[in-house]
């Protein structure tokens, strides 16, 4: 850590690759507050709406007063007292252990937000209902049920995978047929089917499926279904300052709804395709929408569609209605276009129309692996989907000229299609199996800096020997070795795109929180910038930050001799001042404790403030935004930072790695 914390990083601010006045319109867009920017559902387009327009949409869905209704409370504390006696019971019976058990209950929850996509690719752009519950009261709870279900969710008849899995399975169909001119190929969409799909039917089909199939090591089904209601009947969230709960349908966003929508999808079509007196030929399904292929004339398929739009009346909540398109000739499915040609199913490449084909530009801030690989990928993508090489060449001359829109050199596409069309098309489609682990490799998820990735690469390999000095870290690293990979950096979309309704009237600076009776207002005070006490230099405070703001970088000063300490926490500020101060106390072996603790220091010298708001929630990039306003305040060797013990490094680092 001492490496990190003490090494010239330039923390001058990287060249930037759009121009000034791009920057301009960039903060001039999200400080427009009559207006929402969204991605678009699907085809990644960017979407400039009307603020007014955006809102009274989503309370057209909100309104719906079957799947939604209006809370007057935050309800998390009785809500919490559930899950409790829930898990406990599961200890006391042997279901789980208390480490898992803590590890769903959580520790500090966030308010789930609701949003919504536009659809512009349907009349009226409606917009699709999603519901972020990242760090939610069920989040882990979804992510553990999800872990149980996932894994089973492949033995269903009707499962596709992705793309490679359809194509392959409609290669294993022209070995097995040759259809005739009166073959009609048909596609099948369920209507809005999370948002339908009935509470007490998804959990219904979740213990049918599990009681099936699960093996005999899993969690009792009982225990499974019983976390699955709770997370359907507690999933409360926000939208504009008001607090609702779903109280029908499954949430786009929490962890489990996927694989539950699959397995209600299994349960309803095995009850419809037992009770039809005709059957297609083939019945594929990716989640929610269909694939079949018919063979008993136009009129059966009429009446079967027809049987199948109202079967969902006969066993359940008449909810589950379906769209469909029938041709026959040729059908999109997926990002496919299947057609009949000479009794045989081939494949092509399909775009909605409002499909942008916004790739990574080659001048983007990536690193250049990923920017060059991307011509490469794109090829195998159309060599895999295209079975005619004719088809395979078009499709591969319309997607050369849209890279060099994105300014891709043409000598790097034609080398990267070189090398893809050095693979067969037949290896493309068997080489879907899981990738195997490696091992022996540890990776260590960074933010990608052009300037600073190598720097940061040597710090890892020269300081990997500290942590073999711990016990716990050397078991770990004997036959492994840590390995650097990189995530991307902010982009323009985290930057105007928000999953709740920002509100920019907010004045930058650290502000002292609303409420009245907080006893950490007497150690802070209002600033919209912070100094620096030996150089004398200002800082500006960029983000609206007060004591209950997550994920930041504060500065705590002595009053009384002038000395500083840079730290950082991704929980509420105020829970860790409070921390410092408890130390303070108690007199703890703390850096910061010692300090105040020290002849003629009282607690009443401490004071604290935040000086940056980071919106990536990532421990080692808070750490390293710690360790650049380290180096720029001169906090190690003119601050309170040099108090850091070198043991107490060393727990940090291997906290921070693992």
């Amino acid at each position: 850590m001492r490496g990190l914390k003490t090494i010239n990083i330039p923390h001058n601010n990287p060249i930037s690759n759009i121009t000034s006045s791009e920057h301009r319109a960039l903060r001039d867009l999200k400080s427009n507050n009559d207006i929402v920017v969204k991605k678009a559902d699907k085809g990644g387009a960017i979407v400039v709406l009307n603020r007014s327009d955006y809102i009274e949409e989503c309370h057209r869905q909100l309104n719906n007063q079957r799947d939604y209704t209006r809370l007057t409370a935050d309800p998390t504390k009785s809500y919490l007292r559930i899950l409790k006696k829930i898990l406990k019971k599961a200890v006391q019976e042997n279901i789980i252990d208390n480490k898992i058990s803590n590890y769903l209950l959580g520790s500090k929850f966030k308010l789930s937000k609701f949003y919504c996509l536009p659809k512009i690719h349907k009349p009226n752009c409606p917009g699709r209902p999603i519901i972020n519950s990242i760090d939610s009261l069920t989040s882990h709870i979804s992510q553990y049920v999800d872990f149980h279900i996932g894994s089973l969710v492949p033995l269903i008849p009707s499962y596709v995978k992705d793309t490679t899995d359809f194509l392959s399975k409609l290669e294993s169909l022209n070995s097995q047929y040759s259809f005739d001119s009166n073959t009609l190929l048909v596609t099948v969409d369920v209507k809005s089917l999370y948002t339908n799909i009935p509470h007490n039917e998804s959990v219904t089909a979740a213990s049918n499926f599990l009681n099936t199939n699960a093996p005999s090591y899993y969690p009792p089904t009982s225990f499974i279904c019983t976390l699955i209601k709770f997370v359907l009947s507690h999933n409360y969230f926000e939208f504009n300052d008001q607090l609702f709960l779903q109280c029908h349908g499954l949430a786009m966003g929490t962890k489990m709804a996927p694989n539950l929508a699959n397995i209600f999808m299994d349960n309803f079509e095995r009850l419809f395709l037992s009770q039809s007196s005709l059957s297609p030929v083939v019945w594929y399904r990716f989640i929610d929408d269909i694939f079949m292929i018919w063979s008993h004339g136009r009129d059966s398929l009429d009446n079967f569609l027809s049987t199948l739009n109202s079967f969902h009346a006969t066993i359940g909540a008449d909810t589950i209605k379906f769209s469909h398109e029938i041709s026959d000739t040729s059908i999109p499915f997926l990002d496919v276009t299947v057609s009949l040609q000479n009794g045989k199913l081939e494949s092509d490449l399909y775009s909605k129309t409002t499909d942008t084909h916004q790739y990574l530009n080659y001048n983007s801030y990536h690193p250049p692996h990923t920017i060059k690989s991307l011509p490469y990928s794109l090829a195998l993508r159309i060599i895999k989907i295209c079975s005619l090489r004719t088809t395979c060449f078009k499709r591969l001359q319309e997607l050369k000229i849209v890279l060099i829109r994105r300014q891709y050199p043409i000598k790097i596409i034609n080398r990267a299609f070189k090398k893809a069309l050095a693979h067969s098309r037949c290896d493309l489609l068997n080489s879907n199996n899981p990738q195997q682990i490696v091992e022996n490799k540890i990776p260590l998820v960074l933010p990608f800096f052009l300037d600073s990735s190598k720097i940061l690469s040597n710090i890892v390999h020269k300081n990997t020997k500290i942590l073999r000095r711990s016990y716990t870290m050397s078991e770990i690293l004997h036959h492994q070795h840590i390995v650097l990979a990189f995530k991307r950096c902010q982009n323009i979309g985290d930057v105007i795109t928000h999953s709740s309704l920002s509100n920019n009237h907010e004045m930058p600076g650290f502000h002292m929180c609303s409420e009245t009776n907080c006893k950490l207002h007497c150690y802070t005070y209002n600033t919209q910038n912070f100094i620096h006490i030996l150089s004398q230099r200002s800082y500006k405070i960029t983000s609206s930050i007060d004591c209950n703001t997550s994920n930041v970088i504060y500065l705590i000063t002595c009053k009384k001799c002038d000395l500083q300490y840079v730290g950082e926490t991704g929980r509420a500020l105020s829970v860790r001042m409070k921390e410092h101060l408890a130390d303070i106390r108690y007199n703890r072996l703390k850096p910061i404790s010692t300090h105040f603790n020290s002849t003629d220091h009282l607690i009443s010298d401490f004071s604290f403030l935040a000086m940056e708001h980071l919106k990536q929630h990532d421990m080692f990039y808070r750490q390293i935004k710690e360790a650049i306003w380290i180096n720029k305040l001169n906090t190690v060797h003119s601050g309170l930072n040099c108090r850091v013990s070198e043991e107490l490094e060393c727990l940090t680092l291997s906290h921070t790695f693992f």
